[in-house]
């Protein structure tokens, strides 16, 4: 295991310094599907997505929105296609046999029934899937460039299908951004896992003096625990446990999200824009940080605000508490971006390219 991790890391630090993690010579599988005439007559498939439930028994957030929101648009796709597959998830792994066996952040049983086509779908942890990478017949990275180039350095055969936002909560956002912005109160939204609220607290001296000047208060999404409310100085926190439902509640009351990363090369280099994009398709306008590349990608559509130090992450929400018509604007945009470029309606149709070509490739 501490080779494995050696291995990994190594081969993090040299896509940092040597590779440019903005080439576009990857296999991503198309974001439209084209003829759809010939689809009808392909063979039947049984395609089976596999997820272990998380340390409490659920599934995780990752499993929520990489696998299951992106199902929802995959079986409406074959449905349209009218596509002879049959396509299940599962918190255990295949009773019967199956044609492919997608494990989520999962290596393979011990046994697989019948001989399916073993997929790995992986969007973090990679230290810890390293050894195992070949034993799948192909990977399928979902979260950044940055750690697809890592990931394809000891499996070949890996694709990226990027993660998306799910229909209910672009929807969501739409009708959030009826109320603009510039009409809520000084509100700020952070959102992420335990574990990252270390990029968050080194901003706390700098959001105590804020306080100070502007009305504020900040929620946070984190956690299982119930929601509590506790001071940083003046400043009002109210944390409340994360959830969708919860997600959307807050999405109401904020006029800002900020999501300054933990500054790591794995917390920073390799993650995805996913909890930036999130706040703009629940109609937030949210600063990224700048040492993430796939949040400065995803930024670059639009003009998104970016920041790197504590400092500039204060600078920047003051710009818009004084700018509401920059606030607005980039709301907006950000909103547009994630509904026509990262919508799992497209995620459903690279799947579909993928089992495509691994369909060609077979025969």
């Amino acid at each position: 295991m501490k080779l494995n991790k050696f291995l990994f890391y190594a081969n993090l630090i040299f896509c940092f310094l040597f590779e440019d993690s903005n080439k576009k010579n990857f296999n991503e599988p198309s974001k439209s599907i084209k003829k759809v005439s010939n689809l009808r007559s392909l063979n039947k498939l049984k395609i089976y997505f596999y997820a272990p439930l998380n340390a409490i028994g659920k599934n995780s957030a990752g499993t929520e929105i990489v696998i299951l929101e992106m199902l929802v648009e995959l079986q409406k796709k074959i449905k349209l296609f009218s596509l002879p597959w049959d396509v299940c998830f599962s918190n255990t792994y295949p009773k019967n046999k199956v044609d492919y066996l997608i494990c989520f952040k999962s290596n393979l049983p011990k046994s697989v029934i019948g001989n399916p086509k073993t997929i790995l779908s992986i969007c973090d942890e990679g230290e810890h899937f390293w050894k195992s990478l070949k034993e799948f017949q192909a990977v399928v990275v979902s979260s950044s460039l940055p750690f697809y180039n890592l990931i394809k350095k000891n499996c070949p055969n890996t694709f990226f299908i990027g993660e998306a936002e799910s229909e209910k909560n672009i929807s969501f956002g739409l009708e959030n951004l009826k109320k603009l912005p510039s009409t809520k109160l000084y509100n700020l939204f952070w959102h992420g896992k335990p574990n990252s609220l270390s990029g968050l607290l080194r901003l706390k001296p700098y959001l105590i003096e804020l306080a100070k000047k502007y009305p504020i208060n900040l929620y946070i999404l984190s956690g299982l625990d119930p929601e509590r409310q506790y001071k940083w100085g003046s400043l009002t926190v109210i944390h409340r446990p994360w959830s969708v439902r919860n997600m959307r509640v807050t999405a109401r009351k904020c006029a800002l999200g900020f999501i300054p990363s933990r500054g790591t090369l794995r917390t920073s280099f390799l993650k995805p824009a996913s909890r930036v994009r999130a706040l703009y398709a629940l109609g937030v306008p949210a600063i990224g940080d700048s040492r993430v590349p796939d949040v400065v990608e995803f930024a670059s559509h639009f003009g998104g605000p970016l920041a790197k130090t504590s400092k500039e992450f204060i600078e920047k929400i003051e710009v818009f508490f004084n700018n509401q018509k920059i606030l607005n604007e980039i709301s907006l945009k950000g909103h547009e971006t994630v509904s026509k470029q990262y919508h799992n309606k497209l995620s459903a149709n690279q799947w579909i390219n993928f089992f495509l070509e691994q369909e060609r490739m077979i025969k």
